[in-house]
């Protein structure tokens, strides 16, 4: 075999492995857009909820519209809009924002767990029918969520070990693969709640 012939083989296994893994990483890529976007789906189910519920709460608690107020507010926040980020013509990855979304979705579940806190001096409002079955559906959203947040960041630490192991890492970012942040929500359970910052003038 000849220095040529031997050069010829060893730039075709270099080209073999560079597009095996320019694919591999695209996939990866890929998939955490597709649970990223389940996880959305998720997210918006519970916003809703989350105000249908303090609308059921408002008929029995005329102080709880501060809390109303401040969920709208979050919920308005353009980085609820994952889909719309994700084709920001800034050209601006959605994965860069991974941890502002978390911090967001803390609030929320932080302002969502003083509202239940707050209930639980109200006996007719804990026996009302449509707040049982919102709470209900809202603890059941909260799985599905932690589910789907699990699943993305399984994905990401696949992406991230391929996309920083050598010799990938030489080449990753040069084709526009970078780093992505894991995804975590602080779920506020009702005991964690502050009572007197939440009763505070």
């Amino acid at each position: 075999m000849t220095e040529y012939t031997l050069l010829f083989f060893v730039s075709i296994a270099g080209i073999t492995y560079l597009v095996f893994t320019y694919n591999r990483l695209v996939r990866l890529r890929i998939n955490t857009q597709v649970a990223l976007k389940n996880i959305d789906v998720a997210l918006k189910q519970r916003h809703e909820e989350i105000k249908n519920l303090i609308g059921v709460c408002k008929r029995y608690m005329s102080y709880e519209a501060a809390t109303q107020e401040s969920v709208t507010s979050i919920r308005s926040n353009p980085l609820f809009n994952l889909e719309k980020l994700n084709n920001d013509a800034s050209g601006e990855s959605i994965f860069g924002k991974i941890s502002e979304i978390a911090k967001i979705e803390s609030q929320l579940s932080s302002a969502k767990a003083e509202m239940l806190l707050v209930a639980e001096c109200y006996p007719d409002l804990k026996a009302d029918g449509n707040f049982v079955h919102l709470q209900s559906r809202i603890s059941s959203l909260d799985s599905v969520i932690a589910d789907r947040q699990e699943l993305f960041n399984d994905v990401v630490g696949s992406y991230n070990t391929v996309r920083e192991s050598f010799p990938n890492m030489l080449f990753a970012s040069s084709f526009g693969f970078k780093k992505i942040d894991l995804l975590v929500i602080s779920e506020t359970k009702i005991g964690d709640v502050n009572v007197n910052e939440l009763f505070a003038d």
